[in-house]
């Protein structure tokens, strides 16, 4: 958002066309309105976890460039609605940097409902991951504070075929 008001003012500095003013208004305000809806709280106590997940990659089902795919195994087992909600940002932010970053044309997320814990993987078949940047970036830093705060592992293995991503949530830790 600060980059695109950044752009605007030097647009109208520049005292460019009123047209491209208003297209990159206009695209702010679309910016915007995503990122209110990604905040907008999801009722975990209505849908499942698997739900929301499938929800959020079947908005991805036309995307021009990638194809995404979810599916999970196991019996689902209902855990609490905030490590669910923190589950659901990882997950979204780890989609965000495959679409970014990652010149992937497929994804694959799944999710494993196994006895002692749920294990999810996410799967790219993009550009890979620099070592140096999965420590820096403040995506993935975001992703590792959120695993920490639900007391999960996250790993990441990357080259340049793919990024592997792997989160452990053990059930007796949430």
């Amino acid at each position: 958002v600060g980059n695109s008001l950044a752009a605007i003012k030097n647009m109208v500095v520049q005292k460019r066309e009123s047209t491209e003013v208003v297209a990159e208004i206009n695209n702010l305000v679309n910016t915007v309105r995503t990122i209110r809806h990604d905040l907008m709280p999801i009722d975990f106590n209505e849908f499942s976890l698997v739900e929301i997940i499938g929800h959020l990659v079947n908005k991805f089902k036309d995307h021009p460039t990638i194809s995404i795919e979810f599916d999970y195994t196991g019996k689902p087992v209902k855990i609490k609605s905030t490590t669910e909600l923190v589950i659901y940002r990882i997950i979204n932010e780890i989609i965000s940097n495959i679409l970014k970053h990652s010149q992937a044309t497929k994804a694959f997320i799944q999710l494993m409902y196994q006895e002692e814990s749920l294990v999810i993987t996410v799967e790219d078949n993009g550009i890979g991951m620099q070592t140096s940047k999965v420590a820096e970036g403040i995506g993935v830093r975001s992703m590792r504070l959120g695993a920490d705060y639900i007391n999960a592992k996250i790993n990441f293995e990357s080259d340049e075929k793919g990024t592997l991503i792997i989160l452990e949530i053990p059930y007796g830790a949430i």
